[in-house]
């Protein structure tokens, strides 16, 4: 026994029919020409059943590839299948849409952990389906529609891309790596808020600067900064008009202690060295990051300490050298504890500090650091 066949007097299929009946004896299920009625949630819970299989003298169903179609015809009177209307738990792999797919019913991939691509043929004039990924876009490939549940890849978006669907990503728990294109500018702010095994990212510009608004921040352990990404603000912890506001945008100081931000060698922008982010030309530090602890010197070539540089952080000393003629706002905030050094005789050489602070000693001071000369 590999599967249930109905018998022909059955007329409807009611709503938890076959709930939970997940036995690895229930491959498949045969409707019978007789059956005018199913109910959307009839196979609910039966994690083992691969394909659905229609009777062809059946006036109201259809299958295709396995899955349920609500039968249709066309002008012609040929039979059309634009309406899915269920894919089987079970069904592994790829799953091959009819082209004529018009309408995708908000049950038919309901629990689908196992599909892993989806695939639909070229000449369908309302979808598109990603050849590698096997992700479902609109025919224009500005939206994405749905990524299958069973994909674990590395998120990649179409070049053309702008939009995700605020449904695409349902149960796709399985992924733990996005990188967004710069294109994509309309995502709702529920589509990852689920997705509690993310843990990577690599952000446009938009989601950088709002991340909070998309991601769970505590879940966000490893960001990596695109080649052409400028993250001067989201390393500043500042908002975009350039205004410090404490720790609402400083998403450094939010996220986890163990945060790691990964840095191509392509980056015309930064670098990241032992944890430490500076500009590409090192001769400023924009970020030091948690993770980096005990005594840190500032190399010799660096002339810029930027806002909230070394906000936070598990330092017990840093060494200032003479290089350093630019300190910003609160480059030191809400590090009590920490002991600063500056190179002898060098006071004198700092041209900018921030427009309250007149003295150097007494601003450090005044941010609550200990200050050794």
């Amino acid at each position: 026994l590999s599967g249930i066949t109905l018998p022909n007097s059955i007329q409807s299929i009611g709503e938890n029919a076959f709930k939970g009946c997940s036995s690895s004896l229930f491959t498949e299920i045969n409707i019978p020409s007789s059956v005018s009625s199913i109910d959307q949630t009839a196979f609910d819970l039966m994690t083992s059943l691969e394909n659905i299989y229609v009777s062809s003298l059946n006036d109201n169903y259809c299958d295709y590839q396995g899955s349920l179609y609500l039968k249709e015809k066309d002008d012609n009177d040929n039979e059309i299948m634009r309406n899915l209307l269920r894919v089987p738990e079970g069904k592994t792999g790829t799953v091959e849409f009819s082209k004529d797919l018009v309408t995708i019913d908000k049950h038919a991939l309901y629990k689908c952990s196992k599909i892993e691509k989806y695939q639909i043929s070229e000449d369908s004039l309302n979808y598109y389906t990603s050849p590698t990924l096997g992700y479902l876009y609109n025919k224009s490939i500005d939206t994405l529609l749905s990524v299958p549940q069973g994909n674990s890849n590395t998120v990649r978006f179409e070049a053309t891309t702008t939009k995700i669907d605020k449904d695409a990503f349902v149960d796709c728990d399985k992924i733990s790596y996005v990188i967004f294109t710069e294109s994509i500018t309309d995502i709702d702010p529920e589509t990852f808020k689920g997705m509690a095994n993310i843990d990577t990212i690599s952000p446009n510009s938009m989601i950088l600067n709002d991340l909070d608004i998309y991601f769970e921040l505590n879940n966000i352990h490893t960001i990596s900064l695109q080649d052409d990404l400028d993250a001067t603000y989201f390393l500043a912890g500042i908002d975009k008009e350039g205004t410090p506001e404490g720790t609402s945008k400083d998403y450094i100081y939010a996220l986890p202690d163990d945060l790691s931000i990964v840095i191509s060698s392509n980056n015309k922008r930064y670098t990241n060295i032992d944890g430490v982010i500076y500009s590409k030309d090192s001769k400023a530090i924009y970020r030091v990051l948690k993770s980096v602890q005990g005594d840190f010197v500032i190399p010799n070539d660096v002339n810029i300490i930027s806002v909230n540089a070394f906000k936070n952080n598990q330092l017990t000393s840093v060494y200032i050298p003479d290089s350093v003629t630019h300190i910003k706002a609160e480059a030191f905030t809400l590090n009590p504890d920490l002991l600063i050094k500056i190179q002898k005789n060098s006071k004198d050489e700092f041209a900018e500090i921030a427009d309250n602070w007149t003295d150097v000693d007494e601003s450090l001071i005044s941010w609550g650091v200990a200050l050794d000369s």
